[in-house]
């Protein structure tokens, strides 16, 4: 069923044709789906689908008869009998315009399909996606079958979305909104990029002893030096928001290898990025983002005697109280299947060092098969990365 506002007409329209074409059954109100009375018509079109695609825009939010029909696929989804697929149209003349009220306490937990650009191309290409989404959203059932919960996985959207704060280092007092993080990433494309931050490391190692003769050629010509490799690593590069990041990568398998030095903000980055996602504004390509940090993979935490999988870290990691069901597993399982997982892996440089034994195989497993993201400082890396980027720091326009 799609559920719009009647100004969002022309964008549906489009979507509904596509979907047809690809042998979708759509219920849509001027398709023939309204009779004689309007909430019998609406209500009758909830009931019958497995799936609610809602068109948010300012108008849908305001109108009465959306929320009375979103509202009732809600109270159906609650008992497990379809499910909703937000999708993002949102306000031409506000580009950040987000849901809120009753709209954004309904979609607050699900990733939307963006269909903000109204391009004949990108309405082709969301509701590729949104077809993804549909197919594998419909709830199936069989007369044996065992409902999962409504939305198994909130539990870890929520904590990335009660995330949302930065600490001050010198006063863990005071706080900042996550929005206000300067993320800033550049490709990496030369080759000696490890050799380069070797040779820094070192300058910097070496001008301890050279500080107390400055004013010698010894020290000046070492200081160009480290002002001349600083600025050959991180001067002016171009960025690429975050957003892209997975545009770069060539290969089915989607891998990125995020570099940057000691402090520099990688473990920020990774906060930044699972809260954009559980608010639904990057990647809803993947259904599931699991950030892992990797110095909590221990032999205390995960003991010897056990092969561990993908869904064992998950477990540990974020449901220490309560035991994941079997069927929850299965759909974890089938979600990596279908490639709608991202990894996040955060801290290669420390776990590198004394990878326990008994999870070097679940970690090679993650890093050879699943799209992931793997933090490191950039001296650290013995595994092969086509798509390398670093984070940068500020730039002049940032200060």
């Amino acid at each position: 069923m799609l559920s719009y506002n009647w100004g969002s007409k022309a964008v549906v329209s489009k979507v509904y044709d596509i979907l047809v074409e690809s042998g979708i059954k759509v219920w849509m109100d001027i398709k023939g789906g309204m009779g004689d009375n309007i909430n019998i018509s609406m209500a009758e079109g909830v009931e019958k689908a497995a799936v609610v695609c809602c068109f948010m825009t300012p108008t849908y939010q305001e109108s009465h008869n959306c929320q009375l029909e979103l509202g009732y696929a809600n109270e159906l989804a609650k008992k497990k009998q379809l499910r909703i697929i937000p999708c993002m149209i949102g306000d031409k003349n506000n580009k950040e315009w987000r849901p809120s009220s009753w709209l954004g306490l309904l979609t607050l937990s699900e990733n939307y399909v963006n269909f903000r650009d109204d391009s004949d191309a990108n309405i082709q290409l969301k509701t590729k996606e949104l077809i993804e989404r549909i197919k594998h959203q419909s709830p199936i059932y069989t007369p044996n079958s065992i409902p999962l919960p409504i939305r198994p996985w909130d539990p870890i959207r929520q904590k990335y979305l009660k995330e949302n704060k930065i600490q001050l280092m010198i006063n863990d007092q005071k706080e900042f909104p996550m929005e206000q993080s300067y993320i800033n990433l550049a490709l990496v494309e030369t080759k000696d990029q490890q050799e380069k931050e070797k040779r820094l490391k070192q300058y910097n190692n070496e001008d301890q002893f050279s500080r107390e003769d400055e004013q010698s050629d010894r020290g000046s010509h070492q200081h160009n030096d480290i002002l001349g490799t600083f600025e050959e690593i991180y001067g002016k590069k171009t960025t690429i928001d975050v957003k892209d990041i997975f545009e770069q990568c060539k290969d089915q398998i989607k891998k990125v290898l995020m570099l940057g030095r000691a402090g520099i903000g990688k473990s920020t980055f990774c906060q930044y990025v699972t809260y954009r996602w559980a608010k639904g504004e990057i990647w809803s390509q993947y259904e599931l983002v699991i950030l892992i940090r990797l110095r909590s993979l221990t032999d205390g935490q995960y003991p010897s005697g056990k092969k561990y999988s993908p869904i064992d870290l998950v477990e540990r990691e974020y449901f220490e109280v309560d035991d994941i069901s079997t069927e929850i597993k299965q759909n974890f399982n089938d979600k990596c299947n279908r490639e709608h997982v991202l990894w996040i892996l955060d801290g290669y440089d420390e776990f590198a060092q004394n990878i326990p034994e008994q999870l070097k195989s679940v970690f090679k497993h993650i890093c050879e098969t699943q799209h992931h993201i793997l933090t490191s400082r950039p001296y650290a890396i013995a595994l092969s990365y086509d798509t390398k980027m670093e984070i940068t720091g500020f730039t002049n326009e940032n200060i």
